[in-house]
């Protein structure tokens, strides 16, 4: 079990990939960036005591556990699965205040929505303040992030 840089959880291989497979859910249906999920998922599972994968949770699917970090309840329950019709009834839950502790990650946004920076390698190990640059062809997000996370944003991301 070890911590990684984006959840600050203790998970085994096998709950890591779950956890992000539930921000996956949070990304791909709400349309949030992977920044917001992480932080979401990091506000309500930070401290918890998740078992080796599979973990009692992994009894509901991901998107279970998403709908429930982007809705607030009603009436003790969130909407998941295949009882998911219209959800203009339901109220989103706040995601966390920006500059908490809960924000591991850098926010991302698609190319074409900019702004346009490059990551350049910090002497001191890491990533050293962002540059403003034109789009090109060979041009890769960055920002004050871990070379890791870069490789992960790809090529279709701006980081700031």
């Amino acid at each position: 079990m070890t911590r990684t840089e984006e959840f600050l959880i203790e998970l085994d291989e096998g709950m890591l990939q779950y956890f992000r497979d539930i921000a996956d859910e949070l990304v791909g249906r709400f349309g949030m960036s992977r920044a917001e999920a992480v932080a979401r998922i990091n506000a309500a599972y930070e401290g918890a005591d998740i078992e080796p994968y599979p973990d009692l949770m992994c009894h509901e699917e991901p998107d279970h556990w998403a709908y429930g970090l982007y809705f607030l309840p009603k009436s003790g329950r969130s909407p998941h699965g295949e009882s998911v019709g219209d959800l203009t009834g339901w109220e989103t839950r706040p995601a966390p205040p920006k500059g908490s502790h809960v924000w591991t990650l850098a926010e991302c946004t698609p190319r074409s929505q900019g702004p346009w920076i490059r990551a350049v390698p910090d002497p001191a190990g890491g990533i050293a303040e962002p540059t403003p640059f034109a789009p090109s062809e060979n041009s890769r997000g960055g920002g004050r992030m871990t070379e890791t996370f870069i490789q992960e944003v790809g090529e279709g991301y701006s980081c700031t």
